[in-house]
């Protein structure tokens, strides 16, 4: 069932501040996928992700995990499918 992002804009997906709201109102521990398991849901190469990354606003933002690992919300790449799947049907 995919989820709705009512009112939330793509500044307030990028904001710190919100990204911690969010996290802290989870009821369980939210999952962090690994660059490959990202690039992996949503079908596309490390260079790819890193291009769409840095050229699209609306793109999940990735998390620091430690000094030379990042990782990406589960939640916010499903997000990101949704808003791409509903765009793509209302072209």
């Amino acid at each position: 069932m995919p989820r709705e992002r009512r009112g939330a804009s793509v500044a307030d997906a990028r904001d710190p501040q919100n990204l911690i709201k969010r996290l802290s109102t989870m009821t369980h521990a939210p999952i962090v996928l690994s660059v490959e398991d990202a690039c992996r849901e949503l079908s596309l190469s490390e260079p790819t992700m890193r291009r769409r990354a840095a050229d699209d606003p609306a793109f999940p933002r990735k998390i620091k995990l430690s000094a030379r690992r990042v990782g990406y919300l589960r939640a916010d790449i499903e997000a990101y499918l949704d808003r791409q799947r509903e765009q793509a049907f209302a072209a």
